[in-house]
């Protein structure tokens, strides 16, 4: 029996998710046991300083969510006119331009009010592979909890509605399996792995999060407020708990090393994992 025998046979009693799985929650605990439960986790974590007034946090979501709303509203009766396709790719257009205006209005914000500007913002650039390799980690301890989640969800959903109930996908993902177009799903993959985590965690880690924080000198209590805010910005309220962990994570990362771009990195690499798995799973 030759070694790719072997490894074949070792794959199908073992699946490489239950080995990645596996790694994360010895992640976990090792970091559990670390840091007494989490509860010196962030004991030498440190304000950032700003200036940011609190009313400044309305504005951003507003300039953020409204916009597509009315642009969507404005040309429904044009979209009609297209193919499903075509109307998904057109709302994505319109997503991908409110996100970027966003992007630019809190950039602006960070610059003008943050200690340090950009840097003090968590954008400093000097330690990016550094932030990658921590992300990567990161992910991978939550990830089991993520799934977990999913799967109580999923289990709850079952004793109400039936052994048949599947948690509703979400709707870009959804699109991925349903149209074969090059356009929606390069537009799906630039939203979701390249703006959506830029703009969500600037938003919701580096705004919201440090305004929290800089009120109450509670971290975990500032990451568990700007996960909930997360999960909800979200429509399908099944995929709030594990949302709500992910943010969890994502806080953790932006306070226990103060750059955002780890944050970012753990976001992309979630949405970027989970829409590989869509579009190489078989039709």
């Amino acid at each position: 029996m030759d070694i790719w025998t072997l490894l074949e046979q070792f794959e199908q009693r073992i699946p490489p998710e239950s080995l990645i799985c596996l790694g994360g929650v010895l992640l976990l605990a090792a970091w559990l046991l670390k840091t007494s439960l989490g509860r010196q986790a962030l004991a030498q974590s440190r304000i950032r300083r700003h200036a940011m007034p609190l009313w400044t946090i309305l504005p951003v979501f507003l300039i953020w969510t409204l916009p597509p709303m009315l642009m969507m509203g404005l040309i429904h009766p044009w979209l009609k006119n297209l193919e499903n396709w075509q109307q998904a790719f057109a709302g994505n257009l319109i997503m991908s331009v409110s996100s970027l205006v966003t992007l630019l209005v809190v950039l602006f914000l960070g610059h003008q009010y943050y200690a340090r500007r950009l840097k003090g913002f968590g954008l400093g650039i000097n330690h990016l592979g550094q932030d990658l390799g921590a992300a990567v980690v990161n992910l991978l301890a939550v990830y089991p909890l993520v799934l977990v989640m999913i799967v109580v969800v999923t289990l709850v959903q079952q004793g109400k509605n039936g052994p048949d109930y599947q948690v509703q996908q979400h709707q870009e993902l959804s699109y991925l399996v349903q149209f074969n177009h090059a356009p929606l799903t390069l537009s799906i993959v630039f939203l979701a792995v390249v703006l959506a985590p830029i703009v969500e965690e600037l938003v919701f880690r580096g705004i919201l999060q440090t305004t929290i924080r800089s009120i109450i000198d509670m971290p975990w209590l500032a990451i568990a407020f700007s996960s909930a805010a997360f999960a909800i910005t979200h429509q399908n309220k099944e995929h709030w708990p594990s949302l709500f962990i992910l943010g969890g994570a994502m806080g953790y990362a932006y306070e226990k090393s103060g750059s955002l771009w780890r944050a970012i990195f753990v976001h992309a690499l979630f949405n970027g994992i989970t829409i590989l798995s869509y579009l190489t799973q078989p039709m």
